[in-house]
């Protein structure tokens, strides 16, 4: 026979139908058999693995992998033995199909194929890709070992590597990003096996790094990151595993720690040429250049990082062609999927926009796999913005064919980009030009670029044409519209009546895209709003503050203004019963406001009791305002302390003028004393001694 495939398994009933039908076309094809020994148990493993085979048998569990592996290869007769998970479901056969029935086999003495592991049940562009040694000839003595994470030994060369990629679903350890049960129960016990391993004196290389990562599945990263420590202090630099010890602690430090300046100088050490392991072009190099190329990003180090997100773009390609099958992948595993891809391309063409590198960024722009995030709104958005940019600057001769490739939406958020481009842009007739590509696609294009070329160009913006514009298309979306007239201090109402205005998203996208006009809400005149207006203009208000305080800016006047539309929308409705809640709350804030311009900043406080204690999601802005409260409180304190000090001065000087004699200088300095401090008590006393000596 020429192949037996030997599998282990216990409670693999989710898993296991699908992977012995992917498995099933080797049986078919390839003279070969399949054993299955099972470990125990209790669900409906044993009865889907005799649909497949006849060789099921039952191994008692002695904490020991290898123990059961080897039970399974004695079991066998074939010529090769290959070995999986009932958790691993192959793509497709064809090519290990082909290696045995072609006789490329009599060339090999053993050969792997990419386990894709998956991490999130739900986001299934979290993986990691390693090449599994799995198949071994077995013309001389070789067995499993290691009780834990086992591997087959000796290892027979030459290695073919398969690109036979076979999905791997054990690692399900997050759903939606929270740490599973399955998680916890998996790593305790790799943990007490790896420890009792470690007692014994019976580890390889991996023990360290397999620790370490069972630490970290658990969100236990300071032990993780021990032991990946103790593994690079204590074992020999010139095995080609040390690379996935390198690889880990980058990733633990810049995951779990943000510790940039400790994720360069480790990437430093595994590139740097007193490394033995690392003497040539690695397939770890992708995940490597990938860290420490986001590290020189987040440390603004924008050129360093350019430089190691070009030679990630380099050897990615070449790992992703099959060029790069390096013998590190045996232990290691490349951790770039789409999402990563997608966040490499954001900090690259980031840092390309900030060092003006216009050109390189070009060059990569075509490569840019948009197709692949179009789904992703957040991202597109920011991806268009550095888009424009660099467009910009190299030209728009492209853009005809990328709007062509876009789809609706995402060909309206790249029209709204542009957009909020025409109000720092030094060349608005260009970018009126470019907006026309989108004529065929976005409805209200034509009608936009005519209110643009009057305001940007003409310095004109017609009342009519805006509020007809926001009737006929809506608020939303719209925002550099209501910059324009806010700048031309226009009634604002009917962005604020109409039908998609949400006051949430409205802001938010205010700030977003036009940050620098959104100040512009703090000097608006409200008295130009219409009565229907004035509860979504508070609304408007209140998100206004949401962001401000987000952004870091001062609330101070978007807190007042918010005051002021629920004391005016109280003044024209003063017989309404059902007040709305954010004029309620508005008029508590007008209250405190007022309180304040008297100095009462005792009735401040009280009134900023009660405002929590109604609208207890205000406590953010109290709590910003209440610092200003408190800032003048103290100055006028301050103002007192030193007036009574001077006061205090003056007295002393008035009674050695009159001990002195000096009864007119004694006298009209009294008088100013008491324009100053006229309820001062011992004013009295003073005046009645200067009157005893007169």
């Amino acid at each position: 026979m020429l192949l037996s495939i030997g599998m282990i398994v216990k409670n693999e009933e989710k898993y296991l139908e699908k992977c012995l039908t992917a498995l099933k076309p080797i049986l078919e094809k390839v003279d070969s058999e399949l054993i299955i020994a099972d470990t125990g148990s209790t669900d409906n493993t044993v009865e889907i693995a005799k649909k497949f085979t006849d060789k099921v048998y039952y191994f008692e569990w002695i904490d020991d992998f290898s123990a059961a592996r080897n039970f399974t290869m004695e079991k066998s007769v074939g010529e090769w033995y290959m070995f999986l998970d009932a958790d691993e479901v192959f793509q497709s056969c064809d090519e290990i199909i082909s290696f045995f029935n072609s006789g490329e086999y009599k060339s090999y003495g053993s050969a792997s194929y990419i386990v894709r592991s998956y991490f999130d049940e739900v986001d299934l562009s979290r993986y990691t890709d390693s090449n599994a040694l799995r198949l071994t000839n077995r013309y001389s003595a070789v067995c499993f070992v290691n009780a834990i994470h086992e591997a087959l030994c000796p290892v027979h060369s030459p290695v073919k590597k398969f690109s036979t990629v076979a999905d791997h679903y054990g690692y399900f350890y997050s759903n939606n990003g929270e740490v599973t049960e399955q998680a916890y129960v998996k790593s305790k016990r790799n943990l007490e096996m790896l420890f009792k391993s470690l007692e014994n004196q019976d580890v390889d290389f991996n023990a360290y790094r397999e620790i370490s990562d069972c630490y970290n599945i658990i969100n236990n990263h300071e032990k993780a990151l021990k032991y990946i420590n103790m593994g690079l202090d204590n074992l020999d630099h010139s095995i080609i595993a040390i690379t996935q010890y390198y690889n880990n602690k980058a990733s633990l430090l810049i995951s779990c720690y943000n510790d940039y300046p400790g994720v360069i100088e480790t990437c430093n050490n595994y590139f740097g040429s007193d490394n033995p392991s690392h003497t040539q072009v690695l397939a770890n190099d992708v995940n490597m250049y990938a860290m420490r190329g986001e590290a020189y990003f987040r440390t603004e180090q924008f050129n360093k990082a350019i430089y190691d997100f070009l030679q990630f773009f380099k050897v990615y390609k070449s790992y992703k062609s099959g060029k790069l099958n390096t013998d590190d992948l045996l232990y290691s595993a490349v951790k770039v999927g789409d999402r990563n891809l997608k966040n490499i391309y954001f900090m690259f063409f980031k840092s390309c926009v900030m060092t003006q590198k216009y050109n390189t960024a070009a060059e990569y722009l075509k490569a840019f796999p948009i197709e692949k995030y179009l789904d992703d709104k957040d991202y597109m958005l920011v991806h268009f913005r550095d888009r424009a940019e660099i467009m910009e600057h190299i030209g728009w001769k492209s853009i005809k064919k990328l709007v062509s490739t876009l789809d609706d939406n995402n060909r309206k958020l790249f029209f709204q980009v542009l957009r909020g481009k025409m109000f720092s842009s030094d060349k608005p007739e260009e970018l009126l030009s470019v907006m026309s590509e989108f004529s065929e696609y976005v409805p209200c294009v034509d009608d936009a670029v005519e209110i643009y070329r009057g305001y940007f160009i003409d310095n004109v913006l017609q009342y009519e044409q805006a509020e007809s514009f926001t009737k006929k298309y809506g608020a939303f979306g719209n925002t550099d519209i209501l910059c324009m007239m806010l700048k031309c201090s226009m009634d604002i109402s009917c962005f604020l009546t109409a039908d998609d205005f949400k006051a949430g998203s409205f802001v938010h996208e205010l700030y977003a895209d036009f940050s620098e006009y959104a100040c512009l809400l703090d000097e608006y005149d409200i008295c130009m709003l219409s009565s229907d207006a004035l509860v979504n203009a508070a609304s408007l208000y209140g998100w206004a503050m949401v962001e401000a305080l987000n952004s870091g800016k001062d609330i101070t006047k978007l807190f007042e203004m918010f005051g002021k539309i629920a004391a005016r929308w109280q003044s024209e409705f003063p017989n309404e019963e059902n007040i709305p809640g954010d004029i309620r709350a508005g008029i508590i804030v007008h209250g405190i406001t007022e309180a304040r311009e008297r100095k009462d900043y005792q009735t401040c406080i009280s009134e900023m009791r009660r405002l929590i204690k109604v609208c207890p999601d205000f406590a953010p802005f109290v709590s910003e305002y209440r610092k200003v409260i408190e800032s003048e409180a103290v100055q006028k304190k301050s103002v007192r302390s030193e007036l009574a000090e001077m006061a205090a001065a003056v007295k002393k000087n008035i009674r050695s003028m009159i001990d002195a004699g000096d009864i007119s200088t004694a006298e009209s300095t009294l008088l100013e004393l008491e324009k100053i401090c006229p309820a001062d008590p011992e004013i009295g006393i003073l005046k009645y001694k200067l009157h005893n000596r007169k």
